[in-house]
């Protein structure tokens, strides 16, 4: 899978803190599901068979017979990046582009803005701004003109088009269903707002979503439980109602921490 946003490796959000969460946790809520090979919205809507204790009964216990795989899920929150979208070409591919734009031989390689992107993310409020300073540090650091970096962040910037991104498997189906089941969905994103809302207009996502939160800008990043928290209380849900479905260990570790359920798309 290529990468999912300027700054992420290909299992996470951006500015994601690395996926090594410890913390024991209660597996059975979780479901993990490759949608190219399965049923994404089965996973998301259908919890009947999950022997947990939202699935409706009556007071001795025994299923009333109403449909549980949609009254079991009030509402839903969608991680971006790798799960709903990605761009169709690769940070790598776009940073290549730049330094030879810019006339000169590769400064740092894509890892490393990669690995310093939730440090810059803490200090910006764009993208550009991030790229900037981070590029420039990029370079600095391997005894380059910082303002070599600078000049290959304006390249980057000239090549990318946050709208240029194509939906991921499965995950048009599953926004379709929710809205004409009129499942309340929100958006929670790490990555700038700038970037991600061109992202969301491009596929249309913004129309047919509730609220979006940009953790690490309205709040802590995942996988603080915050963001999902955030979400749900705009949605006006109890958390152990709702299911968020990300492709990043942070995406689990924030719905779980928020007493919420976790799909975890892998692909």
């Amino acid at each position: 899978m290529a990468p999912p946003n300027d700054a992420t490796s290909a299992s996470g959000d951006a500015g994601a803190p690395p996926n090594d969460d410890p913390t024991p946790r209660d597996e059975s809520r979780v479901r993990r599901v490759d949608p190219t090979e399965e049923d994404l919205v089965a996973a998301v809507l259908d919890w009947a068979d999950a022997g947990d204790d939202h699935e409706a009964t009556t007071e001795s216990g025994e299923g009333d017979g109403s449909d549980s795989s949609t009254a079991s899920v009030a509402a839903v929150t969608l991680d971006l990046d790798g799960t709903l979208v990605d761009y169709r070409r690769s940070p790598g591919a776009v940073l290549d582009r730049a330094f030879e734009r810019v006339g000169v031989a590769p400064l740092f390689p894509v890892d490393a803005y990669y690995d310093r992107f939730a440090e810059f993310a803490d200090r910006t409020d764009s993208m550009a701004e991030l790229r900037r300073a981070c590029f420039a540090a990029l370079a600095a650091d391997r005894g380059h003109d910082p303002a070599l970096g600078r000049e290959v962040a304006a390249a980057f910037a000239d090549e990318r088009d946050h709208g240029n991104v194509a939906w991921c498997p499965g995950a048009r189906e599953l926004v379709d269903t929710l809205a004409e089941r009129g499942v309340p969905t929100a958006v929670v994103t790490n990555g700038p707002p700038d970037a991600q809302r061109e992202k969301l207009s491009a596929v249309g996502i913004d129309e047919r979503i509730a609220t979006v939160v940009f953790a690490s800008h309205d709040c802590p990043a995942k996988p603080s439980p915050e963001p999902v928290e955030r979400a749900l209380a705009a949605l006006d849900c109890d958390p152990t109602r709702a299911v968020h479905v990300g492709d990043a260990e942070t995406d689990t570790a924030s719905a779980l921490a928020a007493g919420a359920r976790a799909v975890r798309v892998e692909r």
